[in-house]
């Protein structure tokens, strides 16, 4: 009878324990998705003025042969593309590191970096295109973080909706 006891005991504990363990395991893995990752931005020190190299962060649909913004806007639609930021400089030597990182509703979505590699350099841009044609931007309020050297300078932001102009609603068939 006492083996039983100890049996059940043992079952009792550990069945809900390894149960804890694969759901607290999951949930780990998940969550820590949404963090940023640990880069050069996220380990820098703070400091009481930035370097002063970008000098302006817009949104736009257009740019030019220079890479100077056409078309800026905060509102895009979930088919536009490409989306640019583009980066004012100024006077970047080479080997400055541009960071951005981008944020969608508050949530860490991606980043990447740009390293300048010609001299007067003014502007740089970030772009993100639609892999296919069915596929669709994720609709949303964007806030993108701009780094020089890790250290935060400039932040832009813009939205992305299922309508364009005029009010009209976009939309497409999902499979």
């Amino acid at each position: 009878m006492i083996m039983k006891t100890h049996r059940f005991l043992l079952f009792a504990i550990a069945i809900p324990l390894g149960i804890g363990l694969v759901i607290g395991t999951y949930w780990y893995t998940q969550h820590k998705k949404t963090l940023p990752p640990k880069t050069s931005f996220g380990n820098s020190k703070p400091r009481s003025k930035t370097p002063g190299i970008i000098l302006q962060g817009v949104a736009t649909k257009n740019i030019d042969e220079k890479g100077q913004p056409i078309d800026q806007t905060e509102q895009f639609s979930i088919k536009q593309t490409p989306v640019y930021i583009v980066v004012k400089l100024q006077t970047p030597s080479v080997g400055t590191k541009i960071e951005y990182v981008r944020y969608l509703n508050g949530k860490y979505l991606d980043h990447k970096s740009i390293t300048i590699n010609q001299t007067h350099a003014q502007y740089t841009n970030f772009q993100w295109h639609l892999k296919s044609p069915l596929a669709t931007h994720l609709p949303g309020t964007y806030l993108v973080k701009l780094y020089t050297n890790g250290v935060f300078e400039k932040s832009v932001n813009f939205a992305i909706s299922r309508t364009v102009a005029g009010g009209y609603e976009l939309s497409y068939n999902q499979k």
